[in-house]
């Protein structure tokens, strides 16, 4: 065992000497570095032994009652260390790095990007929606190397100052706010504060001479953006258009051709506009970018596609925010199929504001005038006071015994809710 190694070359050299990195016991492979990290619910240290047993070379821990073998490196504070890490190792690599962030659509808008500057580069994205400065997005710094062309990152915030935190790590030199609506509005304390933590990639990027992608048509990130000479704006001419938008997105390009793409909801069509001009911006190829963005497949429960015997089932359960949940809920009232179902569950992370944001929820459910209406969990009482045609549940298993007796058949069916509500299931049950 090392004690309190030197992060810039004695931690950084048996980082060198592993495959790759984990901070979760789950994903340990054979070669890996384990990051003991802990959390309000949970302790890495304790699962140092079980790290090394599943094969991991080294593990940096921060419990001296957890140092089990020499494998383990014990320093202060294991956070600390992965931050230190990640940046020190950023500073190795001369490349484009384009950061993402956004209330809605920055999974998939960053695999969108992915999928079209693939076309022409070997590229670096994050894993999935590993965005948090305590932990994922740090994690996938250290998974950088290098033949990698060009990185996308995907970053989040839980409060004011990660964003800027996480750009003085990853450094970026271009960078993308999909939109700003009302994600996490209880965490951040309101709509101003959520404004500024987002607008901080921008002022990062300025200050570092980096350039911006801006939704045209998006008002506020204009004027947020005011202070570039040149942001690099889509949606503002006449390059691509959305053709139709009945089960899946259907865009059509200056060359006359219409796509089909794999993407439900009007929203997406944003997401694509985003991801075909920064594929324009480094060079790839019109027709080859939007060849890509057609052959992608949403996973992961985000804007997924099932069919369910008779069914069509739209999965959407990976998080959900009232500006989220009326663009979902919209999509589907411009379907059309006759019969359309809608089962959401609650919305977290709203604080104070929730009573008033399921409130909004329940009066625009009610004017859509779904074919049927089901509501999941305590804060959804709001949505349906202005609902008065929902079915409301409280817990989940009397609900999905409900789903399954009635027998939804020739539907359209949208689920959604955030993540805590494990939406995903119900599947089961249609």
């Amino acid at each position: 065992m090392s004690n309190l190694l030197s992060i810039e070359t004695d931690i950084y050299s048996k980082f060198l000497e592993c495959s790759g990195v984990t901070a979760n016991l789950k994903y340990v492979r054979d070669g890996d570095l384990y990051f003991a990290l802990s959390g309000r619910d949970y302790d890495g240290n304790s699962a140092v032994g079980q790290a090394l047993e599943k094969g991991a070379k080294y593990a940096i821990v921060d419990d001296p009652r957890q140092v089990v073998s020499d494998q383990c490196i014990l320093v202060k504070e294991v956070y600390q260390v992965l931050r230190k890490l990640a940046k020190y190792h950023r500073l190795r690599f001369r490349l484009p790095v384009i950061a993402i962030t956004g209330s809605n659509g920055k999974t998939t808008t960053k695999e969108l990007i992915r999928e079209v500057l693939s076309q022409k580069y070997n590229v670096f994205a994050t894993d999935g929606n590993q965005n948090s400065i305590r932990g994922g997005a740090l994690l996938n710094v250290l998974r950088l190397n290098n033949s990698h062309e060009i990185a996308v990152f995907e970053i989040g915030a839980r409060r004011v100052g990660d964003i800027s935190e996480l750009c003085d790590i990853i450094k970026p030199n271009y960078g993308l706010i999909t939109n700003i609506g009302r994600a996490h509005l209880g965490v951040f304390g309101g709509s101003k504060q959520l404004i500024k933590a987002k607008s901080d990639l921008y002022q990062y990027l300025y200050a570092h001479n980096g350039k911006v992608f801006v939704n045209a048509k998006n008002r506020l990130l204009l004027k947020l953006s005011s202070c570039f000479h040149t942001p690099i704006k889509y949606l503002d001419d006449n390059d691509l258009k959305l053709v139709s938008e009945d089960d899946f997105v259907s865009v059509g390009s200056r060359f006359g051709n219409t796509v089909k793409t794999n993407l439900i909801g009007n929203y997406n069509f944003e997401n694509i506009a985003a991801a075909l001009c920064i594929g324009r911006n480094f060079g790839v190829e019109d027709e080859k970018g939007i060849a890509a963005v057609a052959a992608y497949v949403p996973k992961r429960n985000r804007s997924q596609f099932v069919k369910r015997k008779s069914n069509k089932v739209i999965m959407d359960a990976y998080n959900a925010n009232l500006s989220s949940m009326i663009a979902s809920v919209l999509s589907l009232s411009l379907m059309e199929d006759r019969n359309k179902v809608v089962i959401l569950g609650d919305m977290k992370d709203l604080g104070d504001l929730s009573l008033s944001e399921h409130e909004k929820l329940g009066k625009k459910l009610h004017l859509l005038g779904f074919d049927k209406v089901i509501l999941l969990g305590e804060e959804m009482l709001y949505a349906k006071k202005h609902c008065p045609n929902a079915i409301h549940f409280n817990g989940k298993s009397e609900m999905e015994k409900y789903i399954s007796n009635w027998k939804i058949e020739d539907s359209v069916v949208l689920i959604k809710g955030s993540r805590s509500m494990r939406m995903e299931s119900v599947l089961d049950y249609i």
